[in-house]
């Protein structure tokens, strides 16, 4: 019975993967993303698209795929309940964040306090490259949840599988170069948003350039709001749905006091997600960040092809335990909407039980 979505999963993984540029340019591996972002830096927008082209009607293929494979199927249960949980799955989480967080982040303290030049200078290096990455990551993040409340209050019992289809498409887009590309071939050229960001050094003289960056964050990531309000929905109990309407609640009405409740916790993780995401996000920042407000991501990458010095390693410590903040205030915040989440759908069973009394 799983076949198709571990299909669906592994179609998405080399989606990802065939357009990552990050990986493959540290590496020094020549990709398609390599190529395309070559053609870009020598001014070359036509071409760039044209070699985007082949694989970019492929994105559109398989976003047509698996949005029609994650399509409820109308035969299956709706509600399946809480499955059981296996103590192998926490040491696979365990292992998880040691090989992934921690063992990464013990080696780049180890760089930032073990080199020549102090701690202090060091971490001081990146923190204005770092605090214009949080503000623009944080401005996608409350985007995303904000996307994915309106999905889930304005359609609280149907399938948004266009919506979805177009995430994916925007996810998966070979490091979103095509569409930075005509954005620097056109009107929104890099020295139109210069002129319109101003002459000064700071995010906020930069604020027009900028608000175009921290869009292009949310729209790049669009796909796990909607994906993950889509299984809050297919998870939650159609009961609660179907009484509210009978009682006479439309709806909006039927979004706003059950569906939301109910999905805050998928919200969260969306609004968590996302942050991650395009803190590391290069190819958009490469091609769309203002002059004089640098991000993270490229700060990191020039810095690294002249070598990992101290500043490389601080600064990379840095982003590793902004993420790991957000991501336990996101999980703490889980906990108590869960315990809400909870306490309302309660109150609506004991509301209804009442009603029909």
């Amino acid at each position: 019975m799983a076949k198709g979505e571990l299909a669906a999963g592994a179609l998405l993984v080399f989606l990802l993967a065939s357009g990552d540029f990050t990986v493959s340019s540290l590496l020094l591996v020549r990709t398609l993303p390599v190529e395309i972002h070559d053609q870009l830096a020598l001014g070359r927008p036509a071409s760039a698209a044209w070699t985007a082209l082949p694989l970019l009607g492929f994105v559109l293929l398989a976003a047509i795929v698996l949005a029609r494979r994650a399509a409820p199927d109308p035969e299956a249960p709706a509600y399946a309940g809480a499955s059981r949980r296996g103590g192998w799955a926490h040491w696979m989480l365990l292992a998880g964040v040691a090989l992934g967080f921690v063992a990464p982040l013990a080696g780049c303290a180890a760089g930032a306090f073990g080199g020549i030049e102090p701690a202090r200078l060091a971490l001081s290096a990146g923190l204005p490259a770092l605090a214009v990455s949080v503000r623009l990551a944080a401005a996608a993040a409350l985007l995303a949840v904000l996307l994915g409340a309106v999905r889930v209050v304005c359609w609280p019992e149907q399938s948004a599988a266009p919506l979805r289809a177009a995430g994916l498409v925007l996810l998966a887009v070979p490091g979103a170069f095509l569409a930075a590309g005509l954005l620097m071939s056109g009107q929104f050229g890099r020295e139109g948003l210069e002129t319109l960001g101003g002459a000064g050094g700071s995010l906020s003289r930069h604020a027009p350039a900028s608000v175009l960056l921290g869009l292009a964050y949310f729209l790049r990531f669009a796909y796990l709001p909607l994906r993950l309000a889509e299984e809050s929905l297919r998870g939650m109990d159609p009961v609660l749905l179907e009484s509210a309407e009978l009682a006479g609640h439309s709806r909006t009405s039927r979004g706003l006091s059950i569906a939301l409740p109910l999905a805050w916790r998928h919200l969260l993780a969306a609004g968590a997600l996302v942050f991650v995401l395009a803190l590391g996000e290069l190819p958009v920042s490469q091609h769309l960040a203002p002059a004089g407000a640098t991000p993270l991501s490229v700060w990191l990458f020039a810095e690294q092809h002249y070598g990992y010095t101290e500043a490389v390693f601080a600064l990379s410590l840095l982003a590793g335990g902004s993420a790991a903040l957000l991501l336990g205030l996101a999980g703490l915040a889980a906990s108590t909407s869960a315990g809400t989440a909870r306490f309302g759908a309660s109150g609506w069973r004991f509301f209804r039980a009442r009603r029909v009394s």
